[in-house]
């Protein structure tokens, strides 16, 4: 087994792009968020003229929205909860964004390209270090997914995979055991060790697919 050397990890941040299914308060049915949440994976909508972090875009049928790094707990928990009020506050108002793993839907909803594409990138399962890439069902289920951004200063690859092998340990494990039981795997979401390491410029950042 390699040792690494030690290494303190600094100013870390914390962001996300979360994914949302669309109920019908009335029915409970779930439907598309086609034509109904601004934007697109390749041109997201920015909602917030004072921070071009917070935005929106449709992902196969899922309202997806991005929220800015944060430095503690409460300010990510405050930026989830603007980007929940903004969605709700967009959408029609016989609808609600709700967090589930995975929905089975009404042929209907699901007609259009848009709802046979799986937005997300190959991933990397940080144990193997193999490929992983979602898998079209063929039916009528989609799974929604909660990546986590993790950005520090000086990044590295190998500090990376140790990075996502210990969220694996302390979100991934709990994350099975709190979740209810649901399709999400099934499609290739959700795996132990999955994540994309990111890099922008110098930067590098790491998603974090969480169970």
């Amino acid at each position: 087994m390699e040792v690494l050397e030690r290494q303190q990890i600094k100013n870390y941040t914390l962001g996300s792009d979360v994914e949302y299914f669309l109920q019908d308060k009335n029915t409970e049915a779930i439907v598309t968020a086609e034509g109904k949440i601004k934007g697109t994976k390749h041109e997201p909508f920015r909602f917030d003229a004072e921070n071009k972090y917070f935005a929106t875009s449709l992902d196969c049928v899922l309202a997806e929205g991005n929220i800015p790094p944060c430095k503690t707990p409460g300010e990510f928990y405050l930026a989830i909860q603007k980007l929940l009020r903004y969605i709700n506050g967009t959408i029609p108002n016989h609808l609600e964004a709700i967090a589930i793993p995975a929905a089975r839907m009404a042929e209907e909803e699901l007609v259009s390209d848009t709802a046979k594409e799986y937005g997300c990138m190959p991933s990397i399962n940080c144990w193997t270090l193999a490929e992983i890439r979602p898998i079209p069902s063929g039916d009528n289920c989609r799974a929604a997914g909660f990546h986590i951004h993790i950005g520090y200063d000086e990044p590295n690859s190998k500090m990376n995979l140790q990075l996502i092998k210990a969220m694996d340990l302390f979100l991934g494990i709990p994350s099975v055991l709190i979740e209810p039981e649901n399709e999400r795997k099934s499609v290739g979401y959700g795996c132990a060790g999955n994540f994309r390491e990111c890099h922008y410029g110098r930067e590098i950042k790491n998603t974090y697919s969480l169970n």
